[in-house]
């Protein structure tokens, strides 16, 4: 995440005050770090479940310390294994994992039959495959343009209406589903 992307996220969970956040694709664990520090801020006893195929080994200090804290938890596990074990329902799912087209419609497929009333955020808004101007305009990275299935896979799951999708700039650009 960027600074722009992190704090969207941070207020929307500042804003939200969602009670059970999942991850998925924890990375390094940034985003879960930010994450976890407006979770600790709400102070409403919300935790984060991150779930990726394998633990972070580059961490980050404060994702480190979110976990000793019991507001992050970690799930070792396909994203497809999380979903179907996993036995609580969230208020608010942010998806940062694998960017290919089976991975992201099969996934935010599921995430709909599962959790339709979830508030949602996903990684690479602006480097989808159905990305315009000005979002473009906006991308660090060209050589990643056009190579990430996250949005048209929510835009197709989550049709609008009922559901609202916004759109955040930035070096890979945040999408955010809502109802």
């Amino acid at each position: 995440l960027d600074y722009i992307e992190g704090l969207v996220i941070y207020l929307l969970i500042r804003r939200f005050k969602p009670k059970i956040t999942f991850e998925i694709g924890t990375a390094q664990g940034i985003s879960a770090a930010v994450m976890a520090n407006a979770v600790e801020k709400n102070q409403n006893g919300g935790r984060i479940i991150c779930a990726d195929k394998k633990l972070p080994h580059r961490m980050s200090p404060q994702f480190k310390k979110a976990m000793n804290a019991g507001i992050i938890e970690f799930y070792e596990a396909k994203a497809s294994e999380f979903l179907t074990e996993i036995d609580v329902e969230p208020d608010f799912i942010f998806l940062d994992a694998d960017h290919g087209q089976e991975f992201c419609m099969q996934t935010v497929e599921t995430l709909h039959n599962s959790f339709p009333n979830a508030l949602y955020a996903y990684h690479e808004w602006s480097l989808s495959t159905i990305s315009t101007e000005p979002e473009i305009s906006y991308i660090s990275r060209s050589e990643w343009l056009y190579r990430f299935y996250e949005r048209p896979a929510f835009e197709k799951f989550f049709p609008h209406p009922p559901y609202k999708h916004y759109g955040f700039v930035g070096s890979c650009g945040l999408g955010v589903v809502t109802q």
